[in-house]
């Protein structure tokens, strides 16, 4: 796909916390990393924050900008945004957004496996969050 290569790149992002899920609080800013091959195939999307990084793989890129990837699970979630770093998170976990001109915006659906929350929780949490931001 021409042109793709333009959305990758290094992003300053925010975090806003859309969901109510009592695992997810509200992260300080970071960074999203866009990288894929020339056609927009094998898109790797790193999100960093305060030092930790959660990478979501296996994506695409689209020439309009839009682009998904996924979460290689089991896969620990390192970042803030998570009441307590370092949640295992399950398959399904996702991200989605999309790039344009130096701006992009995504949504990352955070599926946190039981007893992740707190060691005596028996429930799954799903935990979204909005990022956003500029090169």
């Amino acid at each position: 796909m021409p042109g793709v290569t333009a959305f990758y790149g290094l992003y300053q992002i925010t975090f806003k916390l859309i969901s109510t899920d009592p695992c997810g609080s509200q992260g300080p800013p970071g960074t999203l990393n866009i990288s894929g091959s020339p056609d927009g195939s094998n898109l790797v999307v790193d999100v960093g924050e305060s030092g930790g990084i959660f990478e979501y793989h296996f994506g695409q890129m689209n020439t309009d900008g839009t682009f998904s990837a996924i979460a290689v699970t089991p896969q620990s979630y390192p970042l803030d945004i998570i009441v307590d770093p370092n949640h295992l998170v399950q398959n399904g976990t996702n991200i989605q957004g999309q790039v344009v001109g130096n701006n992009v915006t995504g949504r990352q659906t955070i599926f946190v496996a039981p007893q992740q929350c707190t060691a005596t929780d028996p429930n799954s949490h799903t935990i979204i969050i909005d990022v956003s931001g500029s090169r």
